[in-house]
């Protein structure tokens, strides 16, 4: 009885050249790409028996999804023309610098339509030149254009996930598959982009070894997805922006023995529009303020921070925003500070009137929303001295006021610096010299007479001759 021999899902160069010298059976090496990208390149020179594999042959991209899957029917029709059956073994590569980005998602593709019998090169066609440089051209391998094989799609649902799959997984807080996302900390993490509401981030970046320009061992790579807190034991759906690097993860996950594993093809690009604000996690953006107000402590001593954001020593308030804008006092017991009427104040209700501890007159506004007439402990904190915090509307417009004079002056003092710096009376000269030069030499191209105000013909100038009042008894040598 024949042993049939069982390949791996990845193969080295060496692995691949030895299944092309003795197969086992059938194999069918596709080159991957997306969108025809390489495919001059291909055929100038790609890996012997490669055929090219354009995953968007038979596809119709939408807005929302820009790589779908391609239609069943066109898809058996361009495979079989390829020359692929459904008893071949398929190995993928592609042109990536670490030879899994087109290739992991053709792979992908592949397991959706039932494939099984599938490998991917590692190290992609750039490690093949590195380590092999067997290669041919198109004209030694020319395109088929009649089917030779016969390939049929068998769906496999399990593999691929759509948005309300996504939607009824993150709504009802379902703790039976786990959210993977694959793109970098930036997205994933960012104020402009954000991530569905609990997933995990394993960026594709961190899959790969860059010293041997492919995919890391098994063990680190069970360290990468451990440390991202994904189990792999659990079922695990794996998104990135569009579906294609999600696919990678897929992949390594698949080596790692993950058995149930799935990838949503419409990712964040298809979440972030569809889905209700409150599943799409988005860091906030800070202002510059916040930020120095958030490092403070690090960054500059207080009697600095009074004069940037333009408060006096004594007007320096007790209790300050934090970084979300909420309210954050000082951790001290309240102060009593007596009160000045300012001419802006009203009078006080007659419970207050004569106390000397906290009193506090009533603005014009607080009289509009009745609430003069409670004690002060029940008042809102509306625009008033709170428990003697020196924090009222009065003190927030005098300190936006400075700070913006302050930004004010500081920047007329850049800018007078810099035009006495740059821009001196000598350089001012000799530019309107050359203007008057260029211009004056411009009208003569053209027949022109010169009519530069820094132009004084000299003809039509009288000569001038001092009279004898103006000479007066002065010597003049001859």
């Amino acid at each position: 009885m024949k042993s049939t021999k069982v390949i791996s899902p990845l193969l080295s160069c060496q692995a691949l050249t030895e299944l092309l010298r003795s197969p086992p059976k059938r194999i069918s090496i596709l080159e991957a790409d997306i969108g025809k990208q390489f495919q001059q390149e291909f055929q100038s020179t790609h890996i012997p028996q490669a055929r090219y594999f354009d995953q968007l042959e038979c596809t119709q991209p939408t807005k929302l999804i820009p790589r779908g899957l391609p239609e069943i029917k066109c898809f058996e029709s361009y495979l079989s023309r390829l020359g692929v059956s459904n008893n071949d073994h398929i190995v993928l590569y592609d042109r990536s610098p670490m030879g899994f980005y087109a290739s992991t998602r053709a792979w992908w593709l592949f397991k959706t339509y039932g494939v099984n019998s599938l490998s991917i090169l590692n190290g992609g066609f750039l490690k093949w030149l590195k380590e092999t440089n067997k290669t041919e051209s198109s004209d030694n391998n020319p395109a088929k254009t009649e089917e030779t094989g016969k390939f049929t799609v068998r769906f496999n649902e399990q593999m691929i996930k759509n948005y309300n799959d996504i939607l009824n997984l993150v709504s009802t807080n379902s703790k039976e598959s786990q959210l993977v996302d694959a793109r970098p900390p930036s997205l994933f993490n960012g104020a402009n982009a954000g991530h569905i509401r609990g997933s995990l981030n394993v960026p594709y970046s961190q899959l790969f070894d860059q010293t041997n320009q492919g995919l890391k061992s098994n063990d680190e790579l069970k360290k990468v997805f451990t440390d991202a807190g994904v189990n792999l034991s659990k079922p695990s759906i794996y998104s990135c922006q569009t579906g294609t690097t999600a696919s990678a993860l897929a992949f390594a996950a698949h080596i790692l023995a993950q058995q149930s594993l799935s990838v949503y093809n419409g990712s964040f690009g298809e979440w972030k529009e569809l889905a209700p604000p409150e599943f799409i996690i988005m860091l906030p953006v800070r202002t510059g303020f916040q930020l120095l107000t958030r490092w403070r402590p690090f960054l500059i001593h207080p009697s600095v921070r009074n004069v940037i954001t333009g408060r006096s020593r004594s007007e320096a308030p007790q209790s300050v925003p934090d970084d979300w804008g909420t309210l954050k006092p000082l951790d001290k017991d309240p102060v009593s500070t007596p009160i000045v009427r300012d001419q802006k104040r009203v009078g006080a209700p007659n419970e207050v009137k004569g106390k000397e501890i906290e009193i506090l007159w009533p603005t014009e506004r607080e009289i509009q929303e009745g609430e003069y007439g409670k004690p002060q402990w029940e008042r809102k904190q509306i625009n008033h001295i709170w428990y003697g915090y020196d924090f009222n509307d009065k003190f927030q417009d005098e300190a936006k006021m400075k700070q913006r004079m302050f930004s004010l002056v500081s920047v007329g003092l850049f800018l007078f610096w810099f035009m006495w710096r740059y821009f001196p009376d000598r350089l001012l000269t000799n530019w309107c010299q050359r203007e008057a030069y260029l211009r004056l030499a411009a009208h003569e191209s053209l027949g022109q007479p010169g009519v530069s105000p820094w132009y004084v013909d000299p003809t039509k100038v009288e000569p001038y001759l001092p009279t004898d009042e103006e000479l007066g008894d002065m010597q003049i040598e001859i």
